[in-house]
């Protein structure tokens, strides 16, 4: 089968990421910072995580009409209810994130800031560009590796190994992760 490997496409995404740490400092002090390349990234970081989702929610159910976030939302917190809980460290950092959890939070339960942002920017760049920030960008990319766990472990049924510094290892090729330390796949 002739198709992209969703991880390789993450670990690039990151890589880009990663590359910008030449010129900011990841704190978050400085989440704000915005930039062209942040633009590309979380423009990126959006479609593929629109894109993992439908996959996701299809292999699940095929009958399963997604047509929007609001689709993937639902049919993501019908499968996986603990999504909301996730966490990721960020390594040699205190940052921890919690991509998913405004979908707990009853009050802004369709919320997924670092989402509206790359919407609004994606219909308004203009006026938005400040939303491609560091901090949109790095929550995107943590939702983004969690539906790449939750693709390869849930729905394809790989083994996936945590190696001790913090790597991942799906079907016995070591993928390399500098944002992830151990997560708990206990989803539903």
């Amino acid at each position: 089968m002739n198709h992209l490997n969703p991880w390789k496409y993450f670990l690039s995404l990151e890589k880009d990421f990663i590359k910008t740490l030449q010129y900011v400092e990841l704190e978050e002090k400085h989440f704000g910072v915005y930039s062209i390349e942040y633009a590309k990234l979380l423009m990126l970081t959006g479609a593929e995580f629109e894109n993992m989702g439908k996959v996701i929610l299809k292999e699940l159910k095929s009958e399963f009409n997604v047509n929007n976030i609001g689709d993937i939302k639902q049919g993501l917190l019908e499968n996986y209810p603990k999504i909301v809980d996730l966490e990721v460290s960020i390594e040699n950092t205190l940052i921890k994130l919690k991509p998913f959890a405004n979908w707990g939070n009853k009050k802004d339960s369709q919320k997924l800031f670092w989402w509206n942002n790359y919407n609004d920017l994606k219909h308004y760049k203009h006026q938005n560009f400040h939303l491609a920030n560091m901090e949109s960008v790095l929550n995107g990319l943590a939702c983004l590796l969690w539906l790449n766990i939750i693709y390869y472990k849930k729905v394809l049924n790989h083994e996936i190994v945590i190696l001790e510094n913090g790597f991942l290892e799906v079907d016995y090729e070591v993928c390399v992760s500098t944002v992830m330390n151990k997560p708990n796949f206990e989803l539903t």
